[in-house]
């Protein structure tokens, strides 16, 4: 008799929950922000100190790249399927997103990049029998805590320690780098904290140093049992040295410059930490730093690592951010006015600008093989504006409608064309049936374009390239050519002799 085995079931109960962590205990059912910095540095302040690290200008700088990246894409709304129901959903997202500011409240909700969260309030209206998103207003981060249950309650004057329950789809919280589900989420501020102070500090020593160095200490000299306020009186004279360009002094009185003596490179020291700080600034930020050790070559791979890092963080925070939204917004519009319709997402396409350049000098190839694009093609690919030209020249560069002519060149008439033994040679090659040359040599190179066509970089194109040149069938366009070339070969020796 066979034993049969049981089938094992999984736990689907949460066992490592927050509740249960003993190293971040809730403190009177509310949650509290797992942040090292917040925790040992923002005292009072509490996160308002991630507010003051966007006083730095690097810091300001590298956040603008990291959210302009995000809202400066193109959004769309895509509907769950083909179904009307869906459709209709899609349609009215796309409607109401497209009311407001849309781009300008996913900035704001960028802000969690820096602080862990962002909350936003949702401002609805149904005047017009539709529930629709009016505005989505910004708020303090430091007006809310996070219940055991993830909730967002709103400290007020009422109850500043656990805060005021909100109502259910009214608030979106967008929160992003917490390794433990903790709502408070964890930014890059706690990365940028100290890279910020040294170069504070830093730069107030430097500006020490600068009024040291900078300029000379003035000194008096004044003779024994000079009175105290005489004494004061030179000083106030020494005061107004470093601002007035003369002054006059008693009989007896002396004033010196001295200069302080410096040994070393003070002012570079500082300034290599400054350097220094706003690279590991750009490193935390931007996953990499502009160096200036780089240069040559160097500098330009380290250029296209950067971009391609900004570029992959880019479409990170869409896509971190596309979902809080798909989860809350989109799903909330829907609830409100089409229950039952499969929920639309909204997202935005982050990729690399294509180079144009690169993109029309491989169309240009392709053409001289054969191969006409069409006006849509043109069109989306490099913009509106075009239209078909009205009698384009063949790739082989003879003359349009079988007239067996070159066109003629545009720096000097071309002599071919009163030639009478290549009008000759041009109405034989028109009489070879069409199966031969163009048409072998198209379908000869349908593998090379294929493989041209499927690539976006050149390295890519390459290595396509090798695996279809073996492909390639070169057997009737060979015998094509031979023909076209014996017959040209007979042409020429019977003409020459006919000369003769």
């Amino acid at each position: 008799m066979v034993k049969k085995l049981k089938t094992p079931t999984p736990e689907k109960a949460e066992i490592a929950s927050k509740l249960r962590d003993i190293f971040n205990r809730p403190w009177g059912g509310i949650l509290r922000p797992n942040d090292a910095t917040l925790a040992t540095r923002g005292g009072q302040s509490g996160i308002w100190i991630y507010d003051e690290l966007e006083r730095d200008t690097m810091v300001f700088a590298v956040l603008q790249k990291r959210k302009m990246a995000v809202v400066s894409r193109d959004w769309q709304v895509d509907p769950a399927s083909e179904d009307a129901l869906d459709v209709r959903a899609a349609d009215m997202v796309r409607s109401q997103l497209s009311a407001f500011n849309f781009d300008d409240a996913c900035y704001q909700l960028l802000d969690s990049i820096l602080k862990g969260y962002a909350v936003s309030e949702i401002m609805w209206d149904n005047s017009g029998g539709e529930t629709v998103v009016k505005e989505l207003i910004p708020r303090d981060q430091r007006r809310f805590v996070f219940d055991e249950a993830a909730r967002p309650r709103l400290l007020t004057l009422g109850d500043p320690l656990k805060g005021e329950e909100l109502p259910e789809r009214k608030f979106i919280v967008h929160s992003v780098g917490a390794k433990d589900g903790n709502p408070y989420g964890l930014g890059i501020g706690t990365r940028l904290y100290w890279p910020v102070w040294f170069k504070r500090e830093g730069m107030e020593f430097w500006l020490t140093f600068a009024e040291k160095f900078g300029s000379p200490t003035v000194m008096g000299k004044f003779p024994p049992g000079t009175s105290q306020e005489a004494q004061q009186e030179l000083l106030d004279v020494l005061a107004r040295v470093a601002q007035d360009a003369s002054v006059t002094l008693p009989e007896g009185v002396e004033v010196a410059l001295l200069e302080a003596a410096r040994s070393g490179s003070g002012a570079n020291t500082y300034e290599t930490l400054l350097r220094y700080c706003d690279e590991m600034i750009q490193q935390a930020a931007l996953g990499e730093s502009g160096s200036s050790r780089e240069s040559g070559g160097a500098l330009a791979a380290a250029s296209l690592i950067r971009n391609e890092v900004r570029l992959e963080l880019s479409r990170g925070d869409g896509d971190l951010l596309s979902a809080t939204l798909n989860k809350t917004l989109v799903q909330w519009i829907v609830d409100f006015n089409l229950p039952g319709a499969r929920l639309p997402k909204v997202w935005r396409e982050v990729k690399a600008e294509e180079d144009l350049n690169k993109r029309s000098e491989r169309d240009a190839r392709i053409f001289a093989m054969g191969f006409m694009p069409t006006l849509e093609y043109v069109t989306n690919t490099y913009g509106d504006g075009w239209e078909e030209a009205s009698s384009p020249l063949p790739p082989s560069g003879r003359g349009a409608g079988g007239e067996g002519k070159s066109a003629p060149s545009f720096a000097a008439p071309n002599a071919a064309l009163d030639d009478p033994h290549q009008a000759v040679i041009d109405e034989m090659i028109d009489a070879l049936p069409p199966i031969a040359l163009n048409a072998q040599a198209q379908q000869m190179l349908e593998p090379v374009v294929d493989a041209i066509m499927a690539s976006e970089r050149y390295e890519e194109v390459l290595r396509l390239l090798d695996e279809a040149v073996p492909l390639l069938k070169t057997d009737a366009l060979e015998t094509a050519l031979g023909r076209a070339m014996f017959v040209a070969e007979t042409y020429g020796r019977l003409s020459s002799n006919a000369e003769t």
